[in-house]
């Protein structure tokens, strides 16, 4: 086993805090994507980043899409002779370096990239980078993964809202903490989903660990060990490489579909108001009534909920169960969520634009068969439908309710706007081009990456032409189609009850730009949505983390 001296480990020690490793105990849970796009974070911040490939399989170069015009890359082997450091490195643009972006295959291929790293070209990399991102291969093997962290401070463990992920992370940690019991873990929660079953908490990675092993390989997590959750990202399908090729009208539909949930949620707290179903109550129970959204009989109901909530509270002596008021309450609260109509629709919609979306997807694969039949026109009538009774009801609904209302009208707009070929050609056209090795004309998600983070001037005058073209066309159909449908009060105005155009127009803008960007694994430039969002804050959390050292206190 290889070990590192205390002489050599303190003359390392200024170019470890620099260093950030991103590791996993499974493959497929997103570890690569993690790493290229804090990479890309931090050089878009003006640091100099270094991204290390130590994964075999080298899927960095295929994110970047640097396969075919890098000379590094076109070698077939690296050649750990060489004696200069930059001839293992490929730029991808300014302030950010891919280094040993090769395959490494080959028994003890990794170990010869860690004594180049740390033993010949340590002080290069001190003074070149001020951060330097590790991908390590999946898995908990020592010579080729752990290895790396000895000369590294803080570690992110990649994980699924899943149990084998979870599983797989526990065990990756374990093994961590046997080898480095000082190092800093930081547990990433990718595509995260917050809704708890009975048997699986999303947020608890030790625990889901030690519930599917013996005993004895069981984490017990001591004081001087340093774990914190550093981020929770929801699944964005707009951000998965998967969907690289997706139609701006799958676009759109994501969207509705993202706020059609959330207005699953506020209709559901608002009915809750009604009964006087306090806060904390709804809290304990919203998740039970998100995943049992036809609500049956409310005596089964319950029933089902009591047992649901006594499977998170198994550490009690006395099961929980519900009072007589309570029980009056909870049934007469079940009873107006059937009957809601307006839930029923949301819910319908739910299932047809899942239904939509998961074709779309499926449709791209080999010998698939389509028996979604005329989707755009019942989307358009089972939206519309949503539309009238919200509308109906307008008076009553939270002011959240509202403006999610307002949201989705804008929506169905851009829905019906973009059923012309020439409008989405105008948009397709932002979308750069490059001749692909069979001379096909191929999607250039390397310079769609460098036009994010260098803020290309040439592109943002395209782009801005396009946007003052279409946007009368836009503000022109929200106008005619509220008239029509009698949906005024839907609109976002101005205190002169006039159209806000500003708003719409940010609005538009926001949404061309994550549709064009949409598919290249990346969320620089992603500023409204969701994962974004939360991608944003844990890199900056890391940021702190790394400034303050595992001694200070979690930041909040």
């Amino acid at each position: 086993m290889f070990k590192i001296s205390s002489k050599l480990k303190k003359k390392l020690a200024p170019l470890t805090k620099k260093c950030i490793a991103i590791g996993s105990g499974k493959g497929g849970v997103g570890k690569t994507t993690i790493a290229s796009n804090l990479a890309i974070y931090f050089a878009r911040k003006k640091l100099r980043v270094g991204l290390i490939d130590i994964d075999p399989l080298s899927d960095i170069s295929t994110l970047l899409d640097l396969h075919e015009s890098d000379a590094v890359i076109k070698q077939k082997t690296a050649d750990y002779t060489k004696r200069t450091f930059f001839s293992y490195v490929s730029r991808v643009f300014s302030n950010l370096d891919l280094i040993f972006p090769l395959q490494k295959l080959k028994k003890n291929e990794s170990m010869k990239v860690l004594v180049k790293i740390f033993l010949s070209f340590a002080e290069t990399l001190y003074k070149n980078y001020d951060i330097l991102i590790f991908d390590l291969p999946a898995g908990v093997r020592y010579d080729d993964n752990l290895v790396f962290l000895n000369f590294i401070e803080n570690l992110i463990i990649v994980t699924n809202a899943e149990p084998t992920a979870h599983v797989a992370a526990g065990e990756y940690m374990r093994a961590v903490m046997e080898y480095f019991p000082a190092m800093s873990i930081h547990l990433w929660h990718n595509k995260y989903d917050p809704d708890p079953s009975v048997d699986f908490n999303p947020r608890d990675v030790i625990g889901n660990y030690n519930k599917n092993v013996p005993k004895q390989n069981r984490i017990k997590v001591k004081k001087k060990y340093h774990i914190n959750d550093l981020a929770f990202i929801p699944k964005d399908t707009s951000l998965d490489l998967l969907a690289s090729q997706s139609s701006i009208t799958i676009n759109i539909y994501r969207n509705i579909l993202d706020l059609v949930n959330f207005l699953l949620e506020q209709r559901t707290r608002e009915l809750s108001q009604e009964f006087n179903i306090s806060e904390k109550t709804f809290e304990l129970i919203r998740f039970f009534v998100k995943r049992n959204e036809q609500m049956t009989e409310s005596e089964t109901t319950l029933v089902q909920l009591g047992n649901y909530i006594n499977s998170f509270a198994w550490k009690k002596r006395k099961p929980f169960q519900f009072t007589e008021k309570q029980k009056k309450i909870l049934s007469s609260f079940f009873k107006a969520i059937r009957k809601d109509k307006m839930r029923t629709y949301i819910l319908e919609l739910i299932t047809m634009l899942e239904q939509i979306i998961q074709e779309e997807e499926n449709a791209k694969r080999p010998f698939f068969i389509s028996f979604f039949i005329n989707s755009n026109h019942r989307i358009d009538k089972k939206i519309g439908l949503l539309m009238l009774a919200i509308n109906k009801s307008y008076s009553k609904l939270s002011v959240t309710s509202c403006y999610i209302a307002g949201l989705m009208f804008y929506y169905f707009c851009l829905l019906k706007l973009f059923q012309a070929r020439t409008l989405t050609q105008l948009v397709s056209a932002l979308i750069p081009q490059r001749q692909g090795i069979k001379g096909k004309k191929i999607r250039d998600r390397r310079q769609q990456i460098y036009n994010l983070v260098a803020n290309n001037e040439e592109y943002r005058k395209k782009y801005f032409r396009v946007i003052k073209a279409l946007f009368p066309v836009i503000s022109g159909q929200i106008l005619s189609i509220a008239k029509t449908l009698e949906l005024d009060q839907l609109l976002f105005k101005t205190p002169q009850n006039k159209l806000d155009r500003p708003v719409y127009l940010k609005l538009f803008s926001n949404f061309i730009h994550e549709t064009v960007n949409s598919g290249l694994g990346v969320v620089v430039g992603f500023r409204h949505r969701p994962a974004a969002r939360a991608f944003h804050q844990s890199a900056e959390n890391l940021l702190w983390f790394m400034k303050n050292g595992k001694s200070s206190k979690k930041r909040a």
